[in-house]
């Protein structure tokens, strides 16, 4: 089997998750689930069309807390960009 980020890789069918699958919009889905979970994120949006199948992976944070200076977020912001370094394709913002 194929896998990228949390298990996921783009181009899976509707049929190729394992999960319960939301749908929140045409060609729009959320899930709670996915192979590969990583501990700051609790949800993950997902845009899956029928003729390209997975083409986008959103990441959904958990609530961070943080005081004035905002370094709590900055750390996990750095720490997730560095994680994410083996997929060179993906977007952190």
């Amino acid at each position: 089997m194929k896998s990228g980020p949390f298990g996921l890789w783009i181009g899976m069918s509707l049929d190729d998750f394992d999960s319960d699958l939301e749908q929140t919009g045409e060609f729009q889905y959320r899930t709670f689930s996915v192979p590969k979970m990583h501990s700051a994120f609790e949800s993950y949006n997902l845009i899956v069309t029928p003729n390209h199948g997975l083409a986008k992976i959103i990441a959904i944070g958990k609530n961070i807390n943080t005081q004035s200076n905002g370094l709590n977020i900055k750390n996990k912001f750095n720490d997730l960009r560095l994680k994410s370094s083996p997929y060179p394709h993906l977007s952190i913002t």
